[in-house]
């Protein structure tokens, strides 16, 4: 016998059939147990998808508060600064002041 035979029937391990089976039913239960983690409720999908709203979430909540920081400043001006009162009334109502006269174009005919 060569020493590569001595070695292979030295170390080679053969398992009953009873113990194979039970690990291929280990094997398959860590599977399912796994795949229910990744797939099932509250798994690795849910979270991930819980994530990318939560974010999404988050950026509105910044995009709102920009704009009411912005609301703030805009009402501050409306309450004490007469100019920009005049401005708004002129630019969003199309008021005119009290010694201006409004000309208006004719239109063009096409």
């Amino acid at each position: 016998m060569t020493n590569t035979a001595k070695f292979d029937t030295y170390y080679s391990v053969k398992l009953p059939f009873a113990k194979k089976q039970a690990y291929a039913v280990f094997a398959a239960l860590i599977g399912c147990v796994l795949g229910y983690a990744a797939l099932g409720d509250n798994g690795l999908l849910d979270l991930l998808k819980f994530r990318k709203e939560r974010d999404k979430i988050q950026a509105q909540k910044e995009s709102l508060e920009k704009e009411n920081a912005a609301l703030s400043v805009e009402i501050e001006l409306l309450k004490k600064d007469k100019r920009y009162i005049a401005l708004t009334a002129r630019e969003q109502l199309g008021m005119i002041g009290k010694t201006e006269v409004l000309y208006k174009r004719p239109e063009e005919r096409k």
